[in-house]
């Protein structure tokens, strides 16, 4: 079930922004709010802790934030998750986990 919300999230995360990441200064706090859900779902699984420690961080990171994370923040984590997206994907279609 994780698995299939996993591929599900980086498929609307491809489907939506074909070109990277987005620029986070013309989004709405709901489009960021989407995004911030989107990482979450793509990172729900202990499996992808292998991929490395920067997911888990990202993981937490958004799971226990108690207020809006910063723009600033927001644009490095999506940074990261579109540079490395193809790895995730690979990960998480061969993985099975």
């Amino acid at each position: 079930m994780k698995q299939q919300k996993a591929i599900d999230a980086i498929n609307a995360l491809e489907e939506k922004y074909p070109e990277g990441v987005p620029d986070i200064d013309s989004l709405s706090p709901e489009q960021k709010a989407w995004l911030q859900l989107q990482i979450l779902l793509l990172t729900d699984d202990d499996g992808y802790r292998r991929i490395g420690i920067k997911l888990q961080q990202i993981r937490n990171r958004l799971l226990h934030a108690t207020e809006d994370i910063p723009d600033k923040e927001l644009k490095e984590i999506l940074r990261f998750i579109f540079k490395n997206l193809d790895t995730i994907k690979k990960y998480r279609e061969t993985d099975g986990i």
